[in-house]
């Protein structure tokens, strides 16, 4: 709980940081992969750049299936019922044939440059930086120091999807109901001394967090 895919590239970019992925193409496989959703895949197939590497790729597998198919469903709606040119149920079709015949599995006997491995069940919220996503820090550790904040960004080049900005609300609502179970105001406010800015990754994505109260 609390671990999100911008961990898992935050920990990685700190733990490969002698150049092991410069101008590779990272697959990301493992035991752990259908348990990421798809928004975590994004997060850390997008900064595999920032790490070094010219493309990190993830499977095509029954969870990105699923979520192809919820979008096509839901730009047909907003089509008024016309199917998008390139995320429509032929395409989506024709994908699901080709993970079921092993077209697009990775060749067997496939040689690679080199394995790296990131056990996730060891794995706790990290710390990116300062001045380097090279330098990646434990949150335990970073929280002993006690560092003073001085501004705190809801949103990222690679994140500040639904899923982020539903479990930041998420952490507010626990503080608040925290707070009327003491008898305190349920008010939650940032810290005296902290700017906090909030956005989301499209106008699409805010909509639907304000459709779900998370926004608000």
């Amino acid at each position: 709980p609390g671990v999100t895919g911008k961990d898992i590239i935050v920990a990685l970019c700190g733990l490969f940081s002698k150049d092991e992925v410069l101008n590779h193409a990272v697959e990301f496989v493992g035991d752990a992969v259908p348990f990421l959703c798809v928004e975590d895949r994004l997060a850390i197939a997008n900064m595999t750049t920032e790490w070094g590497a010219l493309a990190g790729v993830f499977p095509v597998d029954e969870t990105l299936l699923q979520w192809y198919s919820e979008r096509a469903t839901l730009l047909c709606e907003r089509a008024g019922g016309v199917e998008h040119p390139r995320i429509n149920t032929a395409r989506i079709a024709d994908l699901r044939r080709d993970v079921e015949s092993g077209a697009l599995a990775g060749d067997l006997g496939a040689s690679y440059a080199k394995h790296l491995t990131l056990d996730l069940s060891s794995l706790v919220p990290h710390v990116s930086g300062p001045d380097t996503v090279k330098k990646a820090t434990a949150l335990p550790e970073v929280e002993a120091q006690r560092i003073k904040v001085n501004k705190a960004y809801l949103v990222s080049c690679v994140n500040s999807r639904f899923k982020d900005i539903k479990e930041a609300a998420g952490v507010l609502r626990a503080i608040r109901d925290a707070r009327i179970a003491r008898g305190f105001s349920p008010t939650v406010t940032v810290a005296p001394g902290v700017e906090w800015y909030v956005a989301a990754a499209s106008s699409e994505v805010q909509k639907a967090a304000e459709e779900a109260g998370h926004w608000q």
